[in-house]
């Protein structure tokens, strides 16, 4: 596998924090909840205070993630992460897997934000509280941020490795691509092309982009299986389907090729 074609495809941000605002949990007081959310989306952000506040106070897990989101998003009030992971925390606590995922993205943004490797110690926090909660997408964060490091705290890449092996053992398809990319590159791990296809392989049959996207560059490069140009495209053409700008790019260059034979 070419070094060009080795990118730190083990990053796994998972984007722009996705609030939930159409689903905030049970209802408990369903039309309070309800009143709230629709004062959200319509920006009258002072009345939805007025009616989630005392509803979260009281323990209302549905009001704690809108609450929440109001924070993380900066919606009527300063935008506040402590306060945002904190009614997060208080609903995931309680079950509540919206707020798992939103806890989950308060914890990429203290690792990947504006502010990234200033908040080393508040993000494993939140990652450590959702792995006792044994919520599998924070596995493969751990993994994320064992394998890199963060700030003054240095990389542990046996540690993140670790980690994204209990994250693919639950069928996690970003940490088999995470462990994909490692066995290929052999950081933190001696190198093995074979293990590296294996997971890569794994991934692409979930449907994962990044893991057809592994398997095409391992057929491209006949790395730990015999060279073979067309399943190489046929492994880039469906991770490009779905949006992947490298296998795009790499269909672009075989093509390119081809045409000059």
């Amino acid at each position: 596998m070419k070094p060009a074609n080795r990118e730190s495809s083990y990053i796994c941000v998972l984007g722009v924090m996705l609030l939930c605002l159409l689903a905030w949990g049970w209802p408990a007081r369903a039309g309070d909840l309800e009143t709230g959310r629709q004062a959200i989306m319509a920006g009258k952000y002072e009345q939805a205070l007025q009616i989630l506040q005392p509803l979260a106070e009281a323990g209302d897990a549905g009001a704690q993630v809108a609450l929440g989101a109001m924070f993380a998003q900066g919606f009527g009030v300063p935008r506040d992460l402590a306060q945002a992971r904190s009614w997060f925390s208080k609903s995931a606590r309680q079950g509540n897997e919206k707020a798992r995922f939103n806890l989950l993205h308060v914890a990429d943004e203290y690792l990947y934000g504006e502010e990234a490797g200033q908040h080393c110690a508040e993000a494993l926090a939140v990652i450590t509280e959702l792995v006792s909660m044994e919520y599998v997408s924070a596995y493969t964060t751990a993994g994320n941020f064992f394998y890199e490091g963060c700030g003054n705290i240095p990389a542990q890449p046996e540690d993140g490795i670790g980690w994204w092996g209990e994250a693919a053992e639950h069928g996690d398809p970003i940490a088999m691509v995470n462990l994909g990319v490692a066995y290929a590159t052999g950081v933190g791990v001696e190198q093995d092309y074979e293990q590296a296809m294996r997971w890569y392989r794994a991934s692409a049959d979930k449907g994962h982009a990044a893991g057809q996207y592994g398997v095409g560059v391992m057929y491209q490069y006949g790395d730990g299986v015999p060279r073979d140009l067309a399943e190489a495209r046929r492994w880039y053409e469906l991770a490009a389907a779905q949006g992947d700008v490298r296998a795009r790019e790499s269909l672009r260059l075989l093509n390119a090729e081809g045409s000059t034979r």
